[in-house]
């Protein structure tokens, strides 16, 4: 009787354990909408700069081209034709890049066609009420009866047209909305009440505080803030916990980083310090001289035979899952990143991720092939900044090449950092 007591004990504890870990992970953005939020942020902001590199993200992570368009078409009721259309022609864009290179992204499915007989505004209605818990009966609205064609437009045109299009779900349509009224800034109150209808579709308060942190590294903490502002208030007034905190400290980074003289050192410090970034200093298996100049003939053969030194303390995979964005420090040896930070990067799946290349080197020339360099390993990811100067040399470090480092912004040294950190809008 002991021993089927113990095992109904350990198999409850099993099943407690599992559903623990279900709901924790229930309160984590899926891959999918952390693409379509960003993808939306960027539509709304109008920065096209930013939003080219996170169509191709979404792309290789899985989505559709059906579901990117229609993330780009919704986005129109909400930041306007231009700003939509421009999207549109971005996308474009990229796809017309991908197909030349040989790539064939999945079309996926259309809208399929309604089957509800009952008139447009009789459709709008039911959805509204049905995303947002507010019966079709309730009192209207000051704009609806001040400007009834506005209502009529919202629920005919937003709520049946558009909300009714199954290529994306209400839950998706709205995290999409919630991101561009962030993204646009001073809708605040419009922002509210769509995270009010995020909630009522079983978004959760931390699902939108990662929403929020994405909007705070992408657009910006002054207008993440604003809105996790009214979000705290909603919360507080439907009695859920309210999180305490800003786009400044929300979705922490992390500075990676090899210093051997101790200059690569001192400015991944700073920059840890004025973001609240998380430091992680690489060793390498065989050390280096404090003097790089004597081991001259290895870092040389090193960098021309693009070789990959071992690293003696490659942290665990879960630890860099952690982080969105990551700052990567190296001193450039030979007209390369110092070889070691390359095994780093090679070791981890970065898909998605931002990444904020910095060095220090005597002398600016071949610093486009180094960034060039952490660009080609890791393909999948954001980086800051986003394009790079034309290589006009590419292949060839072993002899000084054509000037092409214009343009490409870094703090120098430890006391330039605030003011770069400022220039790429990692700080307000």
């Amino acid at each position: 009787m002991k021993l089927l007591s113990s095992v109904l004990f350990c198999l409850m504890s099993c099943v407690l354990a599992l559903a623990a870990n279900s709901a924790l992970s229930s309160q984590e953005l899926t891959s999918r909408q952390k693409h379509i939020i960003t993808i939306a942020a960027y539509t709304g902001r109008g920065d096209l700069h930013q939003l080219q590199p996170a169509l191709n993200a979404a792309l290789d992570s899985g989505l559709t081209i059906n579901e990117i368009r229609e993330v780009l078409v919704h986005s129109y009721a909400y930041c306007g034709f231009p700003r939509s259309l421009r999207g549109l022609q971005a996308f474009i864009s990229v796809l017309d890049k991908r197909k030349s290179r040989g790539i064939a992204d999945a079309p996926g499915q259309d809208a399929c066609p309604t089957k509800d007989k009952r008139s447009r505004y009789d459709r709008g209605c039911a959805i509204l009420a049905e995303i947002s818990g507010i019966p079709v009966n309730a009192p209207k609205v000051a704009y609806a009866e001040f400007a009834p064609v506005m209502e009529r437009f919202l629920k005919e045109h937003l709520f049946a047209d558009i909300f009714e299009r199954d290529v994306l779900t209400y839950d998706e349509r709205e995290l999409a909305t919630v991101s561009i009224l962030a993204a646009i800034g001073g809708v605040e109150p419009m922002a509210r009440s769509h995270m009010g209808i995020c909630l009522n579709l079983g978004i959760t308060p931390a699902q939108l505080h990662q929403l929020l942190d994405i909007v705070s590294r992408n657009i910006g903490p002054g207008e993440a803030d604003a809105v996790r502002k009214e979000l705290n208030t909603l919360l507080q007034a439907k009695g859920l916990p309210v999180v305490r905190r800003t786009g400044q400290d929300a979705g922490k980074p992390l500075v990676v980083y090899f210093s051997a003289t101790g200059n690569t050192k001192a400015v991944a410090e700073q920059i840890a310090k004025l973001t609240g970034a998380d430091l992680y200093r690489i060793e390498a298996a065989e050390a280096y001289n404090a003097d790089p100049y004597r081991d001259s003939d290895r870092v040389k053969k090193e960098a021309y035979e693009n070789l990959r030194p071992k690293v003696a303390n490659l942290p665990e995979a879960s630890l860099m899952a952690k982080y969105d964005t990551i700052f990567v420090g190296s001193p450039i040896w030979w007209h390369q990143p110092a070889m070691v930070i390359c095994t780093f990067l090679e070791a981890f799946d970065l898909k998605g991720k931002t990444l904020i290349p910095f060095f220090t080197y005597d002398a600016t020339t071949y610093l486009n092939e180094s960034m060039q360099q952490i660009y080609r390993l890791t393909p999948h990811s954001r980086h800051i900044p986003s394009t790079l100067p034309e290589d006009l040399d590419p292949g060839d470090i072993t002899t000084p090449g054509r000037a092409d480092d214009e343009g490409i912004d870094m703090p120098g040294n430890a006391a330039g950092v605030k003011t770069w950190l400022k220039r790429i809008g990692m700080l307000p």
